[in-house]
């Protein structure tokens, strides 16, 4: 390759090589910037022998240097020479004469945001790793990557944060049933175990069957009604209405907080967070299900429903006398629960009987629905990051058309293309996932506080999975960007507008 003559300003010095070997024929110009550091000597001795003749250090052009770039296991390769220029006519100086035509180090940039700092003395120097390229492309175009990071990070917190919602709904009905302190819960056949999913009922003469079978000391019927609004707010809110007495007997009554207990018709007793989100005081009215309903308690949160009511109150409000949804069973010791499931399941045959210590892990071994949920959501993950960096990726190429071109005419293989650009998706991906990962921790803090009934789990199960989601999503996109890359003929992508 040989350098044609263009001027040269201070420490800086432009130069255009052409093809003459190594390159294919026709090959367009491929422009190189030369920088001379300020500590280099521009002093030159006169390299005809004998001339005697001095450089003036104000005047020197450049008009001839020599370069020879390839590629030989990895190393770019690279020579410079230099000479007076032919119209310098410098005075006679013995003393600059004497100076030797040093460089002592330049830096060679080719427009690709990388640069190679070589001693035009030295032969060779080692490529620049891709990551470092790769590093440098994805924090060149700062607005960009931010936005496929954003949309990267959103769908992994959206992963997380639905799949906690989903599992922390569920447990959250299983801790309130736990920590009633029932030992089995009874339900009709076709009832689901999601509390409040349902409508089917039971009557509640079933109690006193219920009571006969060996080992049961006590069953109290519940009828579980869905409430939509709250003084006028949307807020899906389990009632449990209830036979108290009976209810009392297993549970040990309500931990109230103020108030009574369920005495008088059209009572009702809420819990503290339910409480605290309606800003409903001992005493206030709450219509619902067609009547006027009175605070009369609250008690603290955690166990059973959020809402409670006298079950004759509710049946008569919705038109079910004398109807239960499920029964709490109370045996003789907590530890003979399977057993007395058992017990049950021999008497009332295709009833669904669950031990309440099991309840949580059948809700999410039958949630058929839940498990549906989880298996769209994580389509919808691979789709939404593949689809973000696809086009992400494939804008930049086309964006970087010259780039790639002088990349491949250097000596770049095209592994190595394929390696930079899938690198960049790499680091995109990366990002928006430790992005969504905090994204999905501030919702797990931030939502309960302006949704107070709502339960987000996060796990470490599905934290990982939607990071494996959102980092495959991103690399299967960045494949066809990276191989239409690799393919572009080097004269073509140079001649690129």
């Amino acid at each position: 390759m040989v350098m044609t003559e263009e001027t040269i300003p201070r420490r800086r010095m432009w130069a255009t090589m052409t093809s003459r070997s190594g390159c294919r024929s026709g090959s367009p110009p491929l422009t190189v910037i030369i920088e001379v550091p300020s500590s280099a000597s521009l002093s030159r001795r006169s390299s005809m022998s004998g001339s005697g003749t001095g450089l003036e250090t104000a005047s020197y052009s450049l008009q001839y240097a020599q370069a020879r770039l390839h590629r030989r296991m990895g190393t770019t390769w690279a020579r410079i020479g230099w000479r007076r220029s032919a119209r310098a006519h410098a005075p006679r100086a013995a003393t600059l004469a004497r100076r030797r035509a040093r460089v002592t180090s330049l830096i060679i940039r080719v427009r690709l945001g990388v640069s190679w700092r070589k001693d035009p003395m030295i032969t060779s120097s080692s490529e620049p790793r891709m990551a470092n390229l790769a590093a440098a492309n994805v924090m060149h175009r700062k607005t960009r990557t931010a936005v496929s990071v954003l949309a990267v990070a959103v769908e992994v917190a959206m992963v997380m944060l639905l799949v906690g919602m989903a599992n922390g709904t569920l447990g959250d009905i299983a801790d309130r049933l736990q920590n009633v302190g029932a030992d089995v819960l009874f339900q009709s056949p076709d009832a689901s175990l999601i509390l409040g999913a349902t409508s089917a009922v039971m009557p509640v003469k079933y109690a006193d069957l219920i009571k006969e079978v060996d080992g049961v000391t006590e069953a109290t019927p519940v009828l579980n009604w869905l409430v939509a609004r709250i003084k006028g707010e949307s807020r899906a809110v389990n009632l449990w209405a209830i036979d108290y007495p009976s209810y009392a007997r297993i549970s040990g009554g309500f931990d109230l907080v103020e108030g009574r207990p369920l005495a008088q018709p059209y009572d009702l007793v809420m819990d503290t967070v339910l409480a605290e989100a309606t800003k409903m005081r001992v005493g206030d009215m709450l219509p619902m299900l067609n009547h006027e309903f009175r605070l009369a308690g609250i008690t603290h949160a955690g166990a059973g429903g959020r809402l409670y009511a006298r079950i004759e109150d509710v049946q008569e409000a919705i038109g079910e006398p004398d109807k239960a949804s499920f029964f709490l069973v109370k045996g003789r010791s907590a530890l003979e629960a399977e057993r007395l499931a058992k017990a049950l399941q021999e008497k009332f045959k295709g009833y669904k009987i669950t031990p309440i210590a099991q309840v949580s892990k059948v809700m999410q071994d039958n949630a058929v629905g839940l498990q549906q949920f989880k298996q769209a959501l994580t389509g919808m993950a691979v789709v939404i990051s593949f689809l973000v960096v696809l086009l992400a990726m494939y804008t930049t190429i086309i964006e970087r058309t010259r780039e790639i071109g002088i990349l491949r005419a250097i000596g770049a293989s095209q592994g190595k293309v394929v390696q930079l650009v899938i690198s960049e998706s790499f680091l995109i991906c990366l990002a928006g996932v430790v992005v969504g990962i905090v994204l999905a921790i501030a919702g797990r803090w931030g939502l309960p506080r302006a949704f107070p009934t709502l339960s987000i789990d996060l796990s470490r199960e599905w934290a990982f999975i939607a990071s494996s989601l959102g980092l495959t999503g991103g690399l299967l996109g960045s494949l066809y960007p990276a191989l239409k890359a690799a393919r572009m003929d080097p004269v073509q992508a140079l001649n690129f507008e």
